[in-house]
């Protein structure tokens, strides 16, 4: 039976045993009324002392009434009283019970459906059910809702991560161009106050950005670079490139994401890439050169050569005919200067060999530079290597500085990459003409100073020292000496990279250790220490 129908039963039966109760009242208080109504007659109409006995009957009959009226109201009370201990009970046991277990089901921390399966009727279980279904589908949305809300709070910690370390400005504009949003890397360019309430146009920064380069159909498409010059606080120019692209937000109002890179260093680097690649270019035409000059410079020494040995054969009939003392002769001789030339001629002819072994020595160290480099590690004397990069660097230090070699006779070959290594020399040599040049200068010297350069085997290793009188390092420089692009020289001078190019060669390349020691003033000493195997 369906729970509408129980109640309909219930409520009839109340409703009958209510109107049953009332009607057996209404009849005793019908009674009771009358026997009232009996008892003021009599007492209105007749003396108590001659109706004392009807009067006696009547109060019997007031009491039996009574009797019965409270014993009808005790037995309709305990009628009521149990009926209701019925009624009370089945309420608790279709409504109570299922309310109360479904209010603990519904305390769990994760209800399954079976937890909502109670034994009531068809209708609460119905309820039950549908309520169990909502809860569950209600705490799998929940959990859905705080896994989006935990993703989204780790994309914006990402986001906020991203904006806050990323070296590149990234600005958020609308369609006029007001910034919306910007990151740290922005402020730190531009020198404005981040705290700033004043609102800012992009166009502030950089007059010439145009915000909506592309027709309309297009800008969400594509991605828009131009090259421009972004204006600080200070009024400060700084060239940057810059990306541009749109999309909308949640309002439907169309904004631009902004990527502002500053250029400054890439500039840099680009000028020293396209002086490195003529550098390049000129050590490969050096090549062909050095080449091309070898060739005459070696018909020339062999022609001197020869003139050398005809002159002592000369020199030997000259002899033979001073011998002779012929006065006609003494007097052709006397008319021509002949001793001077006799003295002379076998000098000139030592200084053009001189001179020309000096070209080969310096096209020899050319060569060896310009030479390509094999992938593979070659045995090598390293005092040959040295030599190469004197030689090659001789007109940076020759006015400025002696340079002064000790390099042991005795030592072995090593394994090593010539060309590298002749690189690092070089770098050091010209390093040392540059400080003593740059001491000179400061304290208006004229006494050259002087670069000395050592090789000795200690052990296992073969150490380089190269130590010079120039103007020296404070600690700071000292510190730096080794990084990338870090120079103190002036513009166009020094690209910054000598030194750091000469730790990696022979840290990384060579397994060796490279050490610096400066006192400021008065000059530095770089000891590199190569392992022989």
């Amino acid at each position: 039976m369906k729970i509408s129908h129980k109640i309909n039963v219930i409520f009839t039966s109340s409703l009958l045993i209510t109107l049953v109760g009332f009607c057996h009242l209404y009849i005793k208080y019908d009674e009771i009324n009358l026997l009232s109504k009996e008892f003021i007659s009599l007492i209105e109409h007749t003396a108590l002392e001659s109706n004392a006995e009807k009067l006696s009957n009547l109060t019997k009959n007031i009491a039996i009434l009574k009797s019965d009226l409270n014993n009808l109201l005790l037995v309709w009370g305990c009628i009521i009283l149990c009926f209701s201990i019925i009624i009370l009970n089945w309420l608790y046991q279709v409504f109570i019970h299922p309310i109360h277990m479904l209010h603990s089901s519904l305390k769990k921390e994760k209800p399954s459906l079976d937890d909502f399966q109670i034994s009531a009727s068809n209708e609460i279980k119905d309820l039950s059910q549908l309520v169990g279904k909502s809860i569950i589908d209600l705490n799998e949305t929940n959990q859905s809702l705080k896994m989006a809300n935990e993703e989204s709070n780790l994309a914006k910690a990402r986001f906020k991560n991203i904006m806050d370390t990323v070296g590149d400005c990234i600005v958020c504009t609308d369609h006029q161009g007001i910034i919306l949003e910007m990151n740290p890397s922005f402020v730190r360019l531009t020198g404005i106050n981040k705290d700033d309430k004043e609102q800012l146009n992009i166009q502030n920064f950089i007059p010439d950005f145009k915000i909506n380069p592309l027709e309309e159909e297009y800008n969400s498409k594509f991605i828009c670079f131009q090259d421009s010059i972004l204006f600080d606080s200070q009024k400060n120019e700084t060239p940057v490139e810059i990306s541009t692209n749109s999309f909308l937000s949640s309002e439907n109002e169309k904004l631009f994401t902004v990527i502002i890179r500053d250029m400054t260093d890439r500039a840099q680097l680009m000028e020293q890439l396209l002086q490195a690649q003529k550098l390049e270019s000129i050590g490969l035409l050096a090549a062909g050169i050095s080449h091309e000059i070898n060739t005459p410079a070696q018909y020339i020494m062999d022609y001197n050569s020869f003139l050398k040995d005809g002159f002592e054969t000369v020199e030997k009939f000259l002899k033979k005919v001073h011998e002779i003392n012929h006065p006609q002769l003494n007097k052709i001789a006397e008319d021509i200067n002949l001793e001077f030339y006799e003295a002379e001629i076998p000098n000139a002819i030592n200084g053009s060999l001189f001179g020309l072994e000096q070209i080969s020595k310096i096209i020899k160290s050319v060569k060896g530079f310009t030479h390509p480099e094999s992938t593979d590690k070659t045995f090598y004397n390293i005092n040959d290597i040295i030599q190469d990069a004197v030689n090659v660097s001789r007109n940076e230090w020759k006015y400025h500085c002696e340079l002064n070699l000790a390099l042991d006779e005795q030592l072995p070959n090593i394994k090593c990459f010539p060309t590298r290594l002749n690189q690092v020399f070089l770098n050091l040599i010209i390093n040392s003409a540059q400080a003593i040049q740059e001491k000179k200068k400061t304290l208006d010297l004229t006494e050259k100073g002087s670069i000395n350069i050592s090789s000795i085997q200690i052990g296992g290793n073969i150490v380089i020292s190269l130590s010079d009188t120039g103007c020296g390092m404070c600690k700071e420089t000292q510190m730096k000496a080794f990084d990338p692009f870090f120079t103190t020289k002036e513009v166009g001078v020094g690209t910054g990279q000598g030194l750091a190019l000469a730790y990696d060669f022979i840290v990384t390349k060579h397994e060796g250790k490279i050490d610096l020691k400066s006192i400021e003033g008065e000059g530095s000493e770089f000891t590199i220490t190569l392992p022989i195997q």
